[in-house]
């Protein structure tokens, strides 16, 4: 017996390996959420004086943007380098 995919799975195995899947699409919108948010608490605290706290918060949120764009982009590379790719075919 063939095995039937879920409502929420396509049928061509083409098109699966290269859609996002919702979870790939929440972690690009975090990711660049971060970063926005970053930028926009240094920005404020850097007009208001720079208070080392919300330097250190909005530093903390664009560096942890970077961080998982670092990965989010990498992860992209390798998912597009396995289409690519002949190995084992």
């Amino acid at each position: 017996m063939a095995l039937i995919p879920s409502w929420n799975e396509s049928r061509d195995p083409s098109s699966r390996a290269s859609s996002l899947s919702f979870s790939d699409v929440v972690q690009i919108v975090y990711t660049f959420l971060f970063l926005i948010l970053g930028v926009i608490i240094l920005f404020r605290v850097i007009r208001l004086g720079g208070g080392p706290i919300g330097l250190g918060v909005g530093g903390g949120f664009v560096a942890f943007g970077l961080y998982r764009l670092r990965f989010l982009i990498g992860y992209h590379l390798r998912r597009r380098r396995g289409e690519r790719s002949n190995v084992g075919r």
